[in-house]
């Protein structure tokens, strides 16, 4: 039995202000703002059609919220990490409460645990296909990703990350075939066998999308249902997003951006699959669309 996905997400705390930051200046944080902004990218997982589940908020750890740097599904297994800042080590408790018995998420076990003597945040980690991409970043290091290696079926790929926080701030798949990417953080190059999408100059933010599970009432053999959530502001990629025939949903983020928040890494979406079995889908005559290799 297939079973639905689930978003897990952890409320903005009022500390929020004290969160780490490593690539952009230190700016105030509205924690009222942020809050709102957090409650309107949640609405729009449940209106996506995802069940969402809200796991206990932590004032104590700033960045809580950022659940994706502490939890990963690979498909075959979902993993503990150990985030590559120390102050962030006692948010992995939140995580084994939610899996142990009795826990909202202990269906979803068993969960695989990172040693802590290793430095890997899921913000760089990226699955596409059957291949995993893992940054090597500031926050995540190559003996994190030996150890990934060795407790998942899946290919890992190591890409260089300069200049971003993590991989995914730079890079996020658009469709199977598609990947957004800010070449002045990544190397293009780096995803060879996948098409690539360049954001436009000034829309370097854009390149962090969260790509939402397909609705399989909605799909046909011609249509997929390919839909992201994307940060509002970015017209001139939003455009160049949208001549591949995905469908957007614009999310303002702007005072969780303060943080060095993006889409990907407020929430975990358990049980994704994103893979279809084309001869099984009804036909359906409808125009393709084409895309470009760069917004403008």
């Amino acid at each position: 039995m297939i079973r639905s996905p689930v978003a897990i997400v952890r409320p903005v705390p009022l500390s929020i202000g004290q969160c780490e930051v490593t690539h952009i200046e230190r700016e105030p944080i509205d924690p009222d703002r942020a809050r709102a902004q957090h409650e309107a990218y949640v609405a729009a997982l449940k209106k996506a059609g995802l069940e969402v589940v809200e796991l206990q908020g932590d004032e104590g750890h700033p960045d809580s919220v950022f659940v994706e740097d502490v939890l990963i599904d690979l498909g075959d297994v979902r993993v503990l990490t150990s985030p590559g800042a120390e102050s962030r080590y006692p948010e992995r408790e939140a995580i084994r409460e939610a899996f142990a018995p009795g826990g909202p998420l202990q269906s979803w076990g068993p969960l695989v645990e990172m040693p802590e003597d290793l430095r890997l945040d899921g913000g760089d980690v990226l699955r596409v296909r059957d291949v995993v991409f893992v940054g090597v970043s500031s926050r995540t290091d190559l003996p994190a990703i030996q150890w990934l290696d060795k407790n998942t079926r899946a290919d890992l790929i190591p890409v260089e990350v300069k200049g971003a926080l993590h991989l995914k701030t730079a890079v996020s798949p658009l469709t199977e075939n598609v990947l957004i990417v800010n070449p002045d953080a990544v190397d293009p190059a780096a995803f060879g066998f996948i098409d690539v999408l360049r954001v436009a100059e000034g829309e370097e933010r854009a390149s962090n999308v969260l790509r939402l599970p397909p609705r399989m009432d909605r799909c046909t053999s011609d249509d997929r249902d390919e839909r992201i959530l994307m940060p509002a502001g970015c017209p001139k990629t939003l455009g160049a997003i949208r001549r591949w025939g995905v469908q957007v949903t614009e999310v303002d983020i702007d005072e969780l951006e303060k943080a060095e928040a993006g889409l990907t890494c407020m929430s975990v979406l358990l049980g994704a699959s994103f893979e279809l079995d084309l001869d099984a889908l009804p036909r359906h005559r409808g125009a393709e669309s084409s895309g470009g290799g760069e917004a403008r």
